[in-house]
């Protein structure tokens, strides 16, 4: 005796079986209502995308390291300037007021120099971000005209 549930489980079996060729098939390179040559120049897109997106993350890396470069060389001669200032000092009261000086003025150039870096990443992420939006918009637009259904 049958029933419902083991009547289905053939037809079940046919279509999951039907899937699987499909997804098969795909990693095989055969894309239906696709040819080689589409295939294969989307994917070119993909690469040239990709390759977009590391030069303009390379190019923000370079920014910041530029950046934190320029702020370090500053910072060893505020230090050498800050150092012959306390050898120059005539007491100890007027070192450590030079010296809390200099630790305000620091603190004041480090936050400044903070906020450009995390300006200079936000800028490159929102880039690259943009350039992958852009691309997969692209490619989704291609591939929905590519499988539309043919109006009946």
């Amino acid at each position: 005796m049958m029933t419902a549930a083991t009547e289905s489980a053939p037809k079940k079996r046919k279509k999951s079986a039907k899937r699987q060729a499909k997804v098969k098939g795909l990693f095989k390179g055969k894309i239906p209502h696709m040819k080689l040559e589409e295939s294969l120049g989307m994917h070119r897109k993909n690469m040239e995308a990709l390759s977009s997106m590391g030069k303009t993350s390379m190019d923000a890396y370079q920014n910041i390291a530029k950046l934190q470069m320029g702020f370090f060389q500053q910072m060893m001669a505020d230090m050498q300037q800050a150092f012959q200032q306390s050898l120059a000092a005539k007491s100890v009261n007027d070192c450590v007021s030079k010296g809390t000086a200099f630790c305000k003025d620091r603190l004041a150039k480090t936050m400044t120099h903070v906020k450009s870096v995390s300006g200079e990443l936000g800028a490159g992420r929102t880039k690259v971000t943009h350039l992958a939006k852009n691309h997969a918009a692209t490619q989704m637009h291609t591939l929905k005209n590519k499988f539309k259904r043919p109006s009946k």
